[in-house]
């Protein structure tokens, strides 16, 4: 069998264009040094289209990563109180109210209010630049006069350690979301000896 019909028995038969090229006889031109190849150009598409459809499946795989984003389970602040370890390093969705004090910011629910006997106060921790967030503004008139707000937090909720923050609290929340705030109903502050 010749060389030519080998080539034309390779091209027939499926085998990639990789080992065709390999095999094919490369044509020098005298005035040049430069190879060609028949197959050359098609081989050049090929591999464009498959690095492009790479990079394009990449792409849309990091997009899809960072939409996908941890789901917050909605829980009601006095259940994650009395049982801390089962939300421990979770992230929530919570309705409270956010009281400061000379040191700290506490969060709590009017429902379960912080006494001496009972300690569910929660040291929360704003996020960097939280009055830039939405929502951010409208809680710092409130905590700037020292008045507390009623909020709707997204956040990861923390138990375990002996104590947060500069006031020794048992838990901590630290806020990644402030979804809501409004004027705290009067009497809601934490940590006044306003014991209910």
């Amino acid at each position: 069998m010749s060389m030519a019909s080998d080539q034309t028995t390779l091209r027939k038969s499926g085998i990639s264009s990789a080992i065709a090229q390999c095999t094919a006889p490369i044509s020098i031109n005298p005035s040049s040094t430069q190879t060609s190849s028949p197959r050359g150009p098609m081989i050049s598409i090929r591999t464009g289209s498959l690095i492009r459809g790479f990079m394009l499946a990449t792409i849309l795989q990091a997009a899809v990563s960072a939409q996908v984003r941890l789901e917050p389970v909605v829980a009601n602040l006095c259940e994650v109180v009395v049982s801390p370890a089962d939300y421990n390093k979770r992230v929530l969705s919570v309705e409270g109210v956010l009281s400061p004090s000379e040191h700290s910011l506490t969060l709590y629910s009017p429902s379960c209010f912080p006494k001496v006997d009972s300690d569910t106060g929660i040291d929360a921790v704003l996020p960097p630049q939280w009055e830039s967030l939405r929502n951010g503004k409208q809680l710092r008139k409130f905590l700037h006069r020292r008045k507390s707000a009623s909020v709707k937090l997204i956040g990861t909720f923390e138990s375990g350690a002996y104590s947060y923050g500069p006031d020794g609290a048992r838990f901590r929340f630290v806020i990644s979301e402030i979804s809501s705030v409004e004027r705290a109903p009067d009497g809601a502050t934490a940590g006044t000896g306003c014991n209910k």
